[in-house]
């Protein structure tokens, strides 16, 4: 997908429209039409602009990964029995794990974000 997909499709989820994106990023409404459009696209510092306020990382909108997290967001402490441990420990451990127990993992995450969504 490209950038002016991802960003429309941020703006929507955020039930924004695109002059209040434009005041949030102090440009006018037509150059955010044009980079949803594909007309322009944003320069190095709008791009960090864009990510900081849709909460995502850049590499989102690179297409270098389908995941939006931001790297603040991956990067916060998660606590689990009275211990801490950052997003890079958790993946570090999943990525030891035997392919079985990974699948495992990932069976028993995907269903509590089934029942977690109802």
């Amino acid at each position: 997908m490209d950038f002016g997909l991802k960003l429309k499709s941020l703006r929507e989820n955020a039930n924004m429209t695109q002059s209040e994106v434009a005041q949030k990023m102090n440009v006018l409404q037509t150059s955010i039409s044009k980079y949803e459009l594909g007309i322009n696209e944003p320069d190095f510092e709008t791009l960090v602009k864009f990510a900081d306020l849709f909460n995502v990382n850049i590499d989102y909108f690179l297409d270098h990964t389908e995941v939006k997290t931001s790297w603040k967001d991956l990067n916060r402490i998660i606590s689990i029995n009275k211990k801490n441990y950052s997003f890079f420990e958790i993946m570090d451990m999943l990525v030891q794990l035997p392919e079985k127990d990974k699948i495992c993992i990932i069976n028993i995450m995907e269903r509590f974000k089934q029942y977690n969504e109802k």
